[in-house]
């Protein structure tokens, strides 16, 4: 972690992500080769573990010949002006609040509950982190992009760039947790199969985790503008409210509701920071309104459930993990069309701006002009 941290944030700045993602693709490929080769020979575990830990140092290898190469004309040995980095202590603050959101929930089902909850809880999570991931695909690299727009205090490139992201952000979040609501409990069913210490097809814990990945990512796009303009002071009451939720309400449900309690309590701790950001980022950042913003809340609900309603309506037994695949696949597609339709009747004059958007950048990536930009 600590060799690639100061990497990434050099890289970040200067948009070129692409370079840690290359980075960590080589190192999971050795670490994946390694774990195999070496747990095919019967190696103990820690042992394992231990050697797949030198993998790692392809990804630092990497990072640290390139930058060296790239940005050659840097000194890292000069002494830090801290006075550049005077918010260093509230973004850390922020972050350590963050650490607890996702951290409570294992603790307090720990402390309150039993440990098959939480073996349940940590299978549901899985699949909901792999969703996350796959989301934070789309925003990778924004949020310097965004910054050097507020930066620059250029409002006007900021609101339509900021716009046109919500529009497309929004519509990836409902295709993904659509497909999420339709596919988790399917793929619960094969994935625990033979498996008998516990219940795991629970579909009130599933819709409620979906939900809370729901809730979790609509902040998102205000939430990247809070990290571009470096408003962490700003924001650090509101923050810490919304850890006090669910630690506090997690506390209090849990006992009886075990799972659902403190699922509840997540929810309820996003519900509140959607709806401060809602109202915060436009007063202090975008100038906007928030009625767009709120309608596309509506939007993605209603198009969600448009999407259970005829997927739940496929005619496939899904009985392995090539059904369930085929099953996705169709889903996505189905998806696609119901999203891309409520566009074409609601929001066709964006819809054609960013198809115009995506034109330009085909030209600029012919022109040889790769750098991204808003």
């Amino acid at each position: 972690f600590f060799t690639l941290s100061k990497y990434r944030v050099l890289l970040t700045a200067d948009q070129k992500l692409y370079v840690i993602s290359i980075s960590t693709i080589i190192y999971l490929v050795l670490n994946t080769i390694i774990i195999y080769i070496f747990s095919s020979l019967k190696f103990g575990i820690v042992l394992v573990r231990f050697i797949a830990l030198f993998a790692i140092l392809s990804r630092s290898l990497i990072l640290l010949i390139f930058v060296k190469r790239k940005y050659n004309h840097l000194n890292f040995k000069l002494k830090p002006q801290k006075d550049l980095l005077k918010k260093r202590w509230d973004a850390l603050y922020l972050q350590i609040l963050g650490t607890i959101q996702n951290g409570a929930p294992y603790v307090i089902l720990t402390l309150v509950s039993n440990l098959v909850n939480v073996s349940i809880y940590a299978i549901y999570n899985m699949i909901m982190m792999g969703v996350n991931n796959l989301l934070s695909v789309f925003i990778a690299g924004l949020s310097a992009s965004f910054g050097e727009v507020i930066s620059k205090n250029n409002t006007k490139v900021l609101k339509q760039s900021y716009r046109e992201f919500e529009y497309v952000y929004y519509d990836i979040l409902t295709i993904f947790y659509s497909m999420s609501m339709v596919l988790i409990i399917p793929f619960i069913r094969l994935f625990t199969k033979g498996i008998t210490d516990a219940n795991y097809i629970l579909p009130t814990v599933a819709i409620l985790f979906v939900l809370n990945g729901l809730f979790y990512n609509l902040k998102t796009p205000q939430g990247m503008l809070i990290h571009s303009a470096g408003l962490y002071k700003e924001t650090k009451i509101q923050t810490t409210i919304q850890g006090l939720i669910i630690v506090i309400l997690g506390i209090i449900l849990t006992p009886s509701l075990n799972i659902i309690g403190i699922l509840i309590a997540s929810i309820a701790s996003n519900i509140y920071r959607i709806i401060d950001l809602t109202f915060f980022v436009p007063k202090n950042i975008t100038k906007l309104t928030i009625m767009p913003t709120v309608l596309r809340y509506i939007k993605v609900f209603i198009g969600g459930s448009l999407i259970i309603f005829f997927c739940n309506r496929i005619p496939i037994k899904i009985d392995s993990y090539s059904t369930w695949l085929f099953f996705a696949f169709i889903s996505f597609i189905v998806s696609v069309i119901i999203v891309l339709i409520i566009d074409a009747l609601f929001e066709r004059k964006m819809m054609k701006l960013i198809i115009l958007r995506i034109r330009t950048m085909i030209k600029r990536r012919k022109n040889g002009k790769n750098r991204p930009s808003l």
